[in-house]
């Protein structure tokens, strides 16, 4: 385990950048099971980190190679996100054409909309 801060916060960064690209592939590979686990795993490596860097001082936020990584990250989570919602919209597309009686009565999932 690691001991020292720098020490400590690489390996978070690491957990954290491994996480990603897992959940890369698994989003690549269109495993929702995988997609699902690696989602939680990276939560808590997030989390992890963001305990780390809640411990660190102003000063070690100003090196530029942690800002950049740090940057890096955000821009990968980013593209994650984006992709995971243009694979819902097209899951979202495809059961409105199987289910097409579904999809235009509109059937909200937790209950019927106001005033309907």
């Amino acid at each position: 385990m690691p001991s020292t801060s720098s020490q400590l916060l690489d390996h978070a960064l690491a957990a954290v950048d491994r996480q990603i690209t897992d959940l890369s592939a698994a989003l690549i590979a269109a495993e929702p099971e995988r997609v699902e686990s690696q989602s939680v795993q990276l939560r808590q490596a997030s989390a992890e980190l963001a305990q780390v860097l809640g411990s660190l001082s102003s000063d070690d936020f100003s090196r530029p190679a942690l800002r950049a990584r740090l940057q890096q990250m955000a821009a990968q989570l980013a593209q994650q996100r984006e992709g995971a919602m243009r694979i819902a919209a097209f899951a979202q597309r495809q059961a409105a054409c199987l289910l097409p009686a579904v999809a235009q009565a509109q059937v909200s999932t937790y209950g019927r909309a106001v005033g309907k």
